[in-house]
């Protein structure tokens, strides 16, 4: 499944309500919660020094099945750019 979100502001919790999914058997809606942070990269609800570690540490690659967080620009290269971006969000946190 897809979901494109549009005007989705940084450093937020959301809940996306799917409506009528079903199991084959059941139908329901269902909520899905979803943070947002832009550059941490490995979900501690925090961007620090370990995620601009983490994407230095993945730099030069192509993004793949393991390290495809790094890429917080999506051009499906990890590079400087990926690490300015982290660096610049360095401090910021989920409410």
């Amino acid at each position: 499944m897809t979901v494109k979100l549009k005007d989705v502001e940084n450093a937020q919790r959301l809940k996306l309500t799917l409506a009528n999914v079903s199991d084959g058997t059941n139908t329901a809606d269902v909520s899905v919660p979803l943070a947002v942070l832009l550059g941490d990269v490995n979900q501690t609800g925090v961007v620090d020094g370990n995620d601009v570690s983490a994407v230095q540490a993945t730099t030069r690659q192509r993004a793949g099945e393991t390290n495809f967080k790094a890429d917080v620009n999506t051009t499906g290269t990890i590079d400087g750019n990926d690490v300015s971006i982290v660096q610049g969000k360095t401090r910021t946190r989920l409410p």
